[in-house]
């Protein structure tokens, strides 16, 4: 999603299937409203299309692309049009059309070039849809086909327009951001595909073979934390750049949080096409530049792109709203030959660069980000509802692309979430992280990683804060009753200082929101109790993410998953109770249920501890999570001991109440079947 790679060549064959593809007037479709939908569009991902001078912006939660003229002054937005549902990421297609990955919509849209030009029924259609939604992203290879991520099934798919998916390649647990760049150990323009498996920690490097098709895994990179972008500086530097946190694991030992700065990695080209396409020193040893600890620091790094042509490298910070800008070395021969040979040196020389470059404040949480031909860089702004345009004297354009204001107690609890201004006097130096709730929660959701707790005396799984405000009480421990505890208590944990004692925690902090005029902010300042009210609002306001497995906006389960309701009735609903709230005492009825459930509206959790056979982290058991959304939960209970939901069946004793009845040898087959079934429904 943030920065999209650009392939031209001849596609007879591409251009006659998306011709010929039905085309919706989008427009005038009538759909039902998702709990996403609030009135604010949270731009997501940005695309300039050089084939008509135009800047394409995803509107996630307004469901349209913005169209926007970067060239005049000020910049025009010259036409919105109505996608799928949730636009997630966008690509560049070799018509000169724009591909759009819309996150719960099984079908890629594709948008006409110069699209504000056209009349409404010629502006947007879609192509053949994939077995599920829940789509992350996509690139398009030569041939025309297109390679697109499905963290429901764990892979990644090649999509031909004529022939319908051709291809499905296994990855590692939840695939998000593709990648397709020339082998930087070829002379021949072979190509490789980089994939960021977000739960699994990992990038799979492939080889792509001239048909589009995925060959076989050339290198696999692990790292300790997720992988949120990527990208390939070229020559003279030749490096691999990873977005993510520090390479080590998250540490408490003392009373502070250790591990969690934004870092870029870095992984030198290799040279032998005999070895693996990038030099890795593995987990811990890989060169490292660490953005936190800069005087101006960049938080939570959601994108990053480079100007091929003025030589520049940008990366977002989300957290602390702003862009980095750095400038890299020419290509011209007489200032690379002053360039270090050793690869070591190389990644010095950058981690100088990224260090003295320039920072420039954006709008809130900017997550995207692509340069203009004028040199400008453009960021997706989500959280104040625009895009900036910032030049190269750091002077910025707005342009608005929904509603920026942001007013209600909710929406003040948001901005906190996903900035560093929750914990204002937080600093990144030394072994203190600086980070924000994404960090660990990206989207509210989860990161695959155990976190230490109490000065490291456990570790467990990170909980999603989706949909979390019936399933009382909160932790593993089950120790914080209910939602505005819960927002204190991340406030406590999360804010340096417990050192000097009681009041630690009680501080004031200024959030900076968008003005009547877009090119001006204002500050509001918030009281210790405004900071948790805004955050219990927003905590408990986080929808549940649409189970991919089932067709928006269903009302019944299909036969086999309802099969497997009977199962969990049985083996699971005592401790995963089937009621709306974990505190109310009666089940929901049966004519209610099945719409419910898959409505996100059943807790399934309760308020007791169980000690079920699995590690224990506190005295009496574990507090159940709540299986809303388990689909995407990977990997699963406290420890993180089963990497799959088939995992956790075959270690799912059929009777509830032994004391081993996830510790077990699982339950007969055809009831592990209907049991997945309805999992993945929910």
């Amino acid at each position: 999603m943030r920065r999209w790679h650009v392939y031209f060549g001849a596609v007879f064959l591409l251009l006659i299937a998306l011709r010929a593809s039905p085309r919706a007037e989008v427009e005038s479709q009538p759909v039902e409203a998702l709990p996403y939908a609030d009135g604010h569009s949270r731009p997501r991902a940005l695309l300039y299309n050089p084939q008509d001078g135009l800047l394409y912006v995803a509107l996630s939660t307004r469901d349209q692309v913005a169209v926007i003229d970067p060239l005049p002054r000020p910049a025009q937005l010259v036409a919105r049009i109505a996608s799928g549902r949730f636009p997630q990421a966008l690509s560049l297609l070799p018509s000169g059309d724009v591909l759009v990955v819309c996150r719960y919509d099984e079908r890629l849209g594709v948008i006409r070039r110069a699209p504000h030009t056209r009349s409404a029924q010629d502006r947007y259609h879609t192509l053949p849809p994939l077995p599920v939604h829940g789509l992350r992203d996509a690139v398009v290879h030569r041939s025309g086909r297109i390679l697109v991520s499905v963290p429901a099934h764990g892979s990644v798919q090649v999509l031909d327009p004529e022939q319908g998916v051709v291809q499905t390649v296994a990855t590692g647990l939840g695939p998000r951001t593709l990648r397709s760049l020339r082998d930087p150990r070829s002379t021949q323009g072979d190509e490789l595909l980089l994939i960021s498996n977000f739960m699994d920690h990992t990038v799979d490097v492939h080889a792509l073979q001239t048909d589009g098709r995925i060959a076989g895994r050339l290198q696999r990179i692990q790292t300790h934390a997720p992988v949120q972008d990527l990208l390939f500086v070229p020559p003279p530097l030749s490096m691999l750049l990873l977005l993510s946190h520090e390479d080590r694991a998250v540490d408490r030992s003392a009373p502070l949080v250790a591990g969690l700065d934004s870092v870029v990695l870095l992984l030198p080209a290799g040279s032998d096409l005999a070895g693996p396409p990038f030099v890795d020193a593995g987990p811990g040893l890989r060169a490292s530049v660490n953005l936190s600890e800069r005087r101006q620091p960049v938080v939570k790094l959601d994108g990053l792109a480079l100007d091929p042509n003025e030589r520049r490298l940008a990366i977002v910070g989300a957290a602390t709203d702003n862009v980095l800008i750095a400038n890299l070395p020419a290509t011209r021969d007489r200032e690379r030959s002053a360039l270090p040979e050793d690869r070591s040196d190389r990644a010095a020389h950058l981690t100088s660069l990224l260090l003295a470059g320039a920072t420039v404040t954006t709008g809130n949480n900017p997550v995207a980000l692509t340069f203009v031909p004028d040199g400008r860089v453009a960021t997706a702004d989500r959280l104040s509802d625009s895009v900036s345009l910032i030049d190269a004297k750091g002077q910025r354009e707005v342009i608005v692309v929904g509603t920026p204001a942001r007013t209600s107690e909710r929406e003040h609890g948001e901005i906190l979430f996903f900035s560093r201004a929750l914990v204002p006097h937080n600093v990144g130096t030394g072994e203190r992280s600086l980070y924000a709730c994404s960090a660990c929660h990206d989207d509210g959701h989860v990161d695959g990683r155990l976190h230490p707790a109490r000065q490291n005396r456990f570790r467990s799984m990170t909980k999603t804060c989706r949909s979390i405000g019936s399933t009382a009480p909160y932790l593993f421990l089950g120790e914080v009753a209910n939602v505005p505890d819960f927002a204190a208590n991340v406030v406590s944990t999360h804010a340096q200082g417990s050192e000097k004692g009681p009041g630690f925690d009680r501080y004031n902090t200024t959030l900076r929101l968008p003005s009547k005029n877009p090119q001006k902010t204002h500050a509001l300042r918030l009281s210790p109790e405004k900071i948790r009210t805004a955050m219990a609002a927003y905590l408990a306001s986080l929808p549940a993410e649409p189970s991919p497995f089932v067709p928006l906006g269903t009302t019944a389960l299909p036969e086999p998953a309802r099969r497997g309701l009977s199962v969990f009735k049985s083996s699971c609903a005592p401790c995963h109770r089937l009621v709306r709230d974990s505190h109310d005492p009666d089940e929901i009825p049966t004519a209610e249920l099945e719409r419910s459930l898959l409505r996100g509206e059943v807790a399934l959790t309760d308020t007791r501890l169980h000690d079920v056979g699995i590690h224990v982290l506190g005295p009496g058991g574990n507090n159940a999570p709540s299986l809303r959304g388990v689909w995407d939960n990977a990997p699963y209970f406290s420890d993180g001991s089963a990497r799959t939901l088939e995992e956790v069946l075959q270690r799912t004793h059929p009777d509830p109440k032994s004391p081993s009845v996830h510790a077990g040898s699982g339950l007969p087959e055809a009831e592990q079947a209907a049991l997945l079934a309805f999992l993945r429904c929910l």
